[in-house]
């Protein structure tokens, strides 16, 4: 059995998925199953994983390159990726991304060693030329899943599930809820792990290389588009809500809710200007529009914003037709 399974979701991304799969297949850990899941990608990218595999004898029967029968997204991708990996843990890797050469043996390693089931390490955003290093999270808070959820759900830098190291059956578990929605996925998928189990560890070190694509699904912009990710949101936060009130009843993370309830009336922030769309940002959960001056959670800038959209002038700041 290997010791870890990596799902990679491969979908337009031609471009950097030579650079993605050498950073895997260059890991100093042996007994690795890399899982490049297929989303229907019309570009080279399956190819270009297949010509760079070739340089790797020793990987080759550890990789599984598997079509979906149709385009699914990422979260569907990632969700039958997890049903099939036969690791003893599990972690994922966007396929614009790339990871540090030791980043699964540092990782597995601090798993066994501590009997953990979920260890993180640090990231950095990059957009190919300057980087930038995830906020720094106390590490004291890893043996408190309540400090954990609460962290995660006003801080978007600990919802990526490329940065954590989770045991199989986690992921396996029957009653585990895989969100359909693919925008703010992983804070449903996270929230979930951490309501799961309080043996978290940490790697205070930067080991995954996340890539800003200024050409990737979060930058499209058009109506639809931007109608159907205010949705998707507002679908995941639905079930957040529900994992949490299952596990935490009380509502101790309302607060928490109200700053990913934000995030969903900022998918209009860009086009707010246009026909219909400032009235979808005043409605969508206008019962936060009165308590964001009253969330410490909610940022200076964030509140500065919100105002801005409120009289009018946020395009005018921003530039934005």
């Amino acid at each position: 059995m290997p010791k870890i399974s990596v799902i990679i979701p491969v979908y337009k991304v031609e471009q950097f998925i030579e650079r993605c799969a050498i950073s895997l297949f260059e890991q100093t850990l042996d007994d690795i199953e890399y899982l490049f899941i297929d989303d229907c990608s019309p570009d080279n990218s399956v190819e270009i994983i297949k010509n760079v595999l070739m340089r790797y004898e020793t990987r080759k029967d550890s990789v599984r390159i598997i079509s979906m029968q149709k385009n699914c997204g990422q979260a569907a991708v990632r969700r039958y990726g997890n049903s099939i990996a036969r690791g003893d843990y599990i972690i994922h890797c966007d396929g614009d991304d790339w990871v540090d050469i030791n980043m699964y043996y540092k990782m597995y390693e601090c798993a066994v060693n501590n009997k953990l089931d979920i260890v993180r390490c640090k990231f950095c955003r990059t957009d190919g030329k300057l980087m930038k290093e995830c906020i720094n999270i106390p590490s004291n808070i890893y043996c408190d899943a309540k400090k954990m959820i609460s962290y995660l759900l006003r801080l978007s830098d600990l919802s990526s599930t490329c940065d954590k190291l989770v045991r199989r059956e986690l992921y396996q578990s029957v009653d585990f809820i895989y969100p359909v929605d693919n925008m703010c996925e992983d804070f449903a998928i996270v929230t979930q792990l951490f309501c799961r189990t309080d043996k978290i560890g940490y790697i205070d070190e930067v080991l995954y290389f996340y890539y800003q694509n200024k050409f990737s699904i979060s930058h499209i912009l058009d109506n639809t588009h931007i109608d159907n990710k205010a949705q998707q949101i507002s679908n995941n936060v639905k079930l957040i809500g529900k994992i949490l009130k299952t596990k935490y009843p009380g509502g101790i993370f309302d607060k928490e809710i109200e700053v990913i309830k934000l995030m969903a009336k900022n998918a209009y922030r860009p086009i707010i200007r246009r026909e219909g769309h400032y009235e979808k940002w005043k409605t969508l959960y206008k019962e936060i529009n009165s308590k964001i001056f009253f969330n410490e959670y909610i940022t200076i800038k964030e509140k500065l914003s919100f105002i801005a959209c409120y009289i009018g002038i946020y395009p005018l700041l921003t530039g934005r037709k």
